[in-house]
């Protein structure tokens, strides 16, 4: 008999002996339960070794494995995640590089495409995904009420315990793990990242937690926070940035003209000034410029003198010709420092398939989105039934504390991805990715100042992807900001006093 209402996907658990994961659906009445034949498997970029050599390293299980090679990529198959472990172990003793193995259950869901407390509709027999944003009204085998019911008296009786609660159900939820025996505690941006780097076939190593929470800002009169903004402006419709999709063989542009180049695309310019500096949209490529090219001292007393965030680029002489970003280039053609003569390096996206990242992103900002229209609505109903007291029955209802939760975990994932993926030396730092990222926010920090100096500002400063501006034009500014970017400006964090 087929359930008669929504599920919520409850349990996932992996049966190493069976080679199954069993997934477990249930609402307060009913539970389901499917299986699903199943191998883990975790990916090791070769290099330079012979694929030879690498099999026969692992020959010892190769009863236990299969191994595919695609490029310069292994991606190895096991009977069970033991199996995997013990593969990993030999390749880190002769390689020195530790892949970060996902546990089988997150690898399903993320192969899937579900989260833990999803609803599911059975009409058809087979769970089918429904996008809903019901809080996930079940019977866990730990507690002795529903866990709506169990949030409920926990916000009257321990609010510290139920906001826990309501945290670690979200990320369940957004995330792909379990609500419960988790010995491992990381940065819910770095659970975030090892989905999307296992979604995109990618190796990526173990260790411990990367840097990746936002930059912390003391008081501040008046700032744009455009960090959430720049992933959801590297992810389709409007780019398609990520991993898999960065310069692949389909879609190479003829020119620098067309629509899928990106920011970090690099021309040969022409300067027309002797003794020239410019301040490039990426602090990430100024380092590189700065690391690779004479006259380092110049620059480091130049931006000691000028207090810049970052290095300048130059110093160049009237007639030098050099490579510089896209963005800089026309900035310096309009303004006259420079001319562009060629393409020197062209950087694109794909725009036959969306990348992990661009999709996980995308999920993402439609929650949030969904989110912050039916929370100003759940608002209204109970203002409308509870009078002075709404403030109250808002913090004691378990659906609108958990969407407040889901809501804030978001923004924080949200915030935390420039800063993850710009960051050389961080666990997630992929230089074309990396650069394409901070480009992109530049050119949009770029913008932003544009419009504030137009609205009357006499000041505006950056700090990451944080903008700073006086708190006259900061609002007039935001309104011509987003003009030239339609994107949720809920995503943009305005602080105006």
């Amino acid at each position: 008999m087929l359930p008669s209402a929504k599920l919520f996907l409850s349990n996932v658990q992996y049966l190493a002996d069976k080679r199954q994961i069993v997934a477990e659906f249930s609402n307060t009445r009913e539970k389901v339960s499917k299986r699903y034949s199943f191998f883990p498997k975790m990916f090791f970029m070769l290099g330079r070794i012979p694929r030879g050599s690498f099999l026969e390293i692992l020959s010892d299980l190769s009863q236990r494995l299969k191994v595919d090679f695609e490029g310069g990529k292994a991606t190895i198959f096991g009977a069970t995640f033991s199996d995997l472990k013990r593969a990993n172990n030999l390749l880190a003793d002769c390689f020195g590089f530790r892949s970060n193995l996902v546990e089988p259950e997150r690898q399903f869901l993320i192969e899937k495409q579900w989260g833990y407390f999803d609803s599911f509709s059975f009409a058809s027999g087979e769970p089918e995904l429904v996008s809903s944003l019901d809080f996930p009204d079940i019977d866990l085998d730990f507690l002795s009420e529903s866990l709506k019911d169990t949030l409920g008296e926990l916000l009257f009786t321990n609010r510290s315990l139920a906001s826990e609660i309501a945290q670690k159900i979200a990320s369940s939820r957004l995330l792909k793990i379990p609500l419960v025996g988790r010995e491992e505690s990381k940065p819910p941006a770095d659970i975030f990242l090892e989905n999307v780097f296992f979604a995109s076939s990618l190796p990526l190593s173990a260790g411990a937690a990367s840097n990746t929470a936002p930059a912390a800002y003391g008081k501040v009169a008046s700032r744009a926070d455009f960090s959430r903004m720049v992933p959801v402006l590297s992810s389709v419709p409007f780019s398609n940035i990520g991993f898999e999709t960065l310069n692949c063989d389909c879609c190479r542009p003829p020119s620098r003209r067309d629509k899928n180049v990106l920011s970090s695309t690099t021309v040969g310019v022409r300067f027309f000034r002797e003794g020239f500096y410019f301040n490039s949209v990426s602090g990430l490529w100024a380092q590189r410029f700065h690391e690779s090219k004479p006259n380092k001292g110049s620059r480091a007393q130049r931006r000691r003198e000028y207090c810049y965030s970052f290095f300048p680029v130059g110093p160049f002489s009237r007639g030098e010709e050099s490579e510089v970003l896209l963005p800089d280039a026309y900035s310096l053609e309009e303004n006259g420092f420079a001319e562009i003569l060629s393409d020197a390096s062209l950087s694109w996206y794909c725009t036959a398939r969306e990348s992990a990242l661009s999709r996980e992103v995308n999920a993402l900002r439609s929650w949030f989105s969904r989110l912050d229209l039916s929370m100003p609505g759940r608002s209204r109903q109970v203002v409308a039934s509870k009078g002075l007291f709404f403030s109250q029955a808002l913090d004691s209802n378990p659906e609108f504390f958990f969407h407040r939760a889901m809501r804030d975990g978001i923004s924080s994932v949200l915030s935390s991805i420039p800063n993850a993926l710009s960051s050389p030396g961080g666990r997630f730092f992929v230089e074309p990715v990396g650069l394409a990222l901070d480009a992109l926010k530049g050119v949009l920090l770029r913008d932003f100042r544009s419009a504030a100096l137009s609205s009357g500002s006499t000041r505006v400063g950056f700090d990451s992807a944080m903008a700073l501006s006086d708190a006259d034009s900061l609002l007039t500014a935001f309104r011509k900001f987003s003009e030239l970017y339609s994107v949720d400006k809920a995503l943009v964090g305005i602080q105006n006093s």
